[in-house]
């Protein structure tokens, strides 16, 4: 700050000519200075723990799902390898986009000497509003996995994943329930039965735990006490829950609990391009000083279907149940997801009965009576009925 002082003093001697624009380079290069020894001293940046850094070299980037290359096979002697051929399965597209931010210094100010403050307090703020910023976006990711759809055309977190070249199967990510033990293992347990796009057991493993940091206590609790915690004392039963990883954050959802297989990329942060400052000056007009910096990324979620489960940490709400195989996804006194134009038959109950134009069932055995629909649901339904809906071909 004093070589600063002095600078300004020295342009303000009646023996010197003074220029504005000199002033400026001189506050700009103090204020860089001051920028970057800030942004040293910033704690580690949270998300960088629970998304995966890609570099990015243009507008977008496209990245195509795992699992979908056929399963390895014996090969005899002497006979030739098969080969699977290549083929898309959900890609997902991630836009770069550009973040800044900056602040302004008027003339007087620094004319009345007020400039020596300005780059220890504004510019430590404009550190701390990047990197907020950053964990804000990451989070965002995480929070919107059972809201927002994915390339497979569900949400992210679903129990209903449609799988390219196996029709009949589902991978399933969510546990929507209350977070405790059994939840606990009940996601763990998930990851033992997802398929890959062809219907073959894909190789995954749970390695890490992703929750809110005000259920640390709780957590490890849960995984690190010899005994089976919150268990009555005379019972005395042996810990045995799987032992994972734990990350905590304070921008995520603070019911959430995500459960990772660190080894697939699930939620990624894009970089175009890294942090980068820039200054103006106002001659003409108002004879402010800017100063502003920016960086380009994008927070995305790839790989859907795999690579985590979330639970909920709430209860599901009641809804109508699916059999196996069942067409539609359930809703509340509804199955939505279907396909406009197509004729379907609903069984519940033992009875199969046809669907009406309006989605609505006709209470008649007669499937010839099915009409094609022209929404995308089948309506007054009751919730906790299990429901199987199949196309008439």
């Amino acid at each position: 700050m004093d070589k600063m002082k002095m600078n300004l003093q020295l342009f303000a001697n009646d023996n010197t000519i003074t220029y504005r624009e000199d002033i400026a380079r001189a506050m700009y290069l103090e204020a860089k200075e001051v920028f970057m020894d800030n942004l040293k001293k910033q704690p580690t940046e949270q998300w960088k723990s629970y998304a995966t850094v890609k570099d990015s070299n243009k507008k977008e980037e496209v990245y195509d799902s795992v699992g979908n290359l056929k399963p390895a096979d014996i090969k005899a002697e002497g006979a030739a390898v098969i080969y699977g051929d290549i083929k898309e399965a959900y890609k997902t597209t991630v836009v770069n986009e550009t973040v800044a931010n900056g602040f302004a210094v008027t003339m007087e100010a620094q004319e009345d000497e007020q400039w020596g403050v300005i780059p220890e307090v504004k510019v430590n703020e404009l550190v701390r509003t990047m990197i907020s910023k950053k964990e804000q976006a990451v989070a965002a990711v995480w929070d919107d996995v059972t809201t927002a759809v994915g390339a497979d055309g569900v949400p992210y977190a679903s129990n209903i994943h449609p799988l390219v070249n196996d029709a009949t199967s589902r991978n399933d990510n969510l546990v929507e329930d209350t977070f405790d033990i059994d939840s606990y293992q009940d996601g763990c347990k998930r990851f033992n039965h997802w398929l890959n796009h062809y219907g073959d057991k894909f190789f995954t493993t749970p390695s890490a735990m992703l929750a809110h940091r005000d259920r640390q206590t709780e957590i490890f609790a849960m995984l690190q006490s010899t005994l089976l915690p919150f268990e009555s004392s005379i019972t005395n039963t042996k810990n045995t829950i799987p032992q994972l990883k734990t990350i905590f954050s304070s921008y995520i959802n603070d019911l959430q609990v995500h459960i990772l297989d660190e080894s697939i990329d699930s939620a990624i942060f894009q970089k175009r391009k890294g942090l980068k400052d820039g200054y103006d000056y106002d001659v003409r007009d108002t004879f402010n000083f800017y100063y502003n910096v920016h960086e380009r990324y994008k927070a995305a979620m790839i790989n859907p279907g795999f690579g985590f489960v979330t639970i909920t940490g709430a209860t599901a709400p009641v809804l109508v149940k699916l059999a196996a195989a069942s067409e539609g996804t359930a809703g509340n006194k509804k199955i939505t997801a279907l396909t406009a134009t197509k004729k379907y038959k609903i069984t519940f109950g033992g009875t199969t009965l046809p669907i009406a134009a309006d989605g609505t069932i006709i209470y008649d055995t007669d499937l010839d009576k099915a009409v094609a629909l022209t929404g995308t649901e089948i309506t007054g339904l009751t919730n906790g009925v299990t429901y199987k809906v199949e196309e008439i071909v």
